[in-house]
C-alpha cells in the first residue's frame, strides 16, 4: 500500500510524538531498509519525514498542515502560544499562526466535531458547555487582534478550497514545493 504526502503526515507526525523519535533517526531507518522498495514511494516517505513535526495533537492537523505544505501556505507555527488575557497562568492554544508582517499574525484553527460529541473530550461537559468554553476561547482571543481563521476538513480537501480560503486571509503564498513532482500526492 501507498501513502502520499498528506495521507502520511498524520503516521510521520504520531511516529515520532509517541515514539520520541528524532525525525533524522526515522529518515535514516527508511533509507536503510530502502533497497527493495520504489524509489518514488521512499522519496514520499522520506520528504513526508522531513516536515513531520510532533507537536501536531490530531491527525486532521497533519493533513490539513501537509496540504498547506503542498499549496505553498505552510504555517510558520504549530500551537501557536498565547497567554489568556484574563488568567496569566493559562495558555491558550492554536493549531496554526502565519506572520502576514512583523508582529501581524494570522490564527488558524481546524474545527472538528468530535470535540463537542466525544465523551472523553468533553470530559463530564455537556455539547452546550463545550460550545460556549470554546466561544469564550475565542473572544480571549480576540483581544490579542490576530485575525482567526477557522476551517473544517470539508474544506481541507480538496486542497484549492483550504488554498482560497488561507488566500483570502492573507496568507502569503510561496513558492510551490519543488519536490511536488517527485512524489506522490
Amino acid at each position: 500500500m501507498q501513502t502520499g504526502f498528506a495521507d502520511g503526515m498524520p503516521i510521520a507526525d504520531s511516529t515520532i510524538s509517541k515514539l520520541g523519535l528524532a525525525r533524522e533517526q526515522l529518515m535514516e531507518a527508511v533509507e536503510q531498509r530502502a533497497t527493495a522498495c520504489n524509489g518514488r514511494a521512499i522519496r514520499t516517505a522520506l520528504t513526508t519525514l522531513r516536515y513531520a513535526d510532533a507537536r501536531a495533537e490530531s491527525g486532521g492537523e497533519s493533513v490539513a498542515r501537509a496540504v498547506m505544505i503542498e499549496t505553498g501556505f505552510a504555517p510558520d507555527w504549530l500551537q501557536y502560544e498565547l497567554t489568556d488575557p484574563f488568567d496569566s497562568a493559562k495558555p491558550i492554544r492554536t493549531d496554526f499562526a502565519w506572520e502576514r508582517q512583523a508582529q501581524e499574525l494570522t490564527l488558524g484553527e481546524l474545527d472538528g466535531l468530535i470535540k463537542y460529541t466525544d465523551q472523553t473530550m468533553l470530559a463530564g461537559r455537556t455539547t452546550a458547555e463545550a460550545l460556549v468554553a470554546e466561544r469564550q476561547r475565542e473572544a480571549h482571543l480576540s483581544l490579542y487582534g490576530h485575525p482567526l481563521l477557522r476551517f473544517t476538513m470539508n474544506e481541507v480537501r480538496p486542497a484549492g478550497m483550504l488554498a482560497k480560503k488561507l488566500q483570502t486571509a492573507g496568507i502569503r503564498q510561496t513558492a510551490l514545493p519543488t519536490w511536488l513532482n517527485e512524489v506522490d500526492l
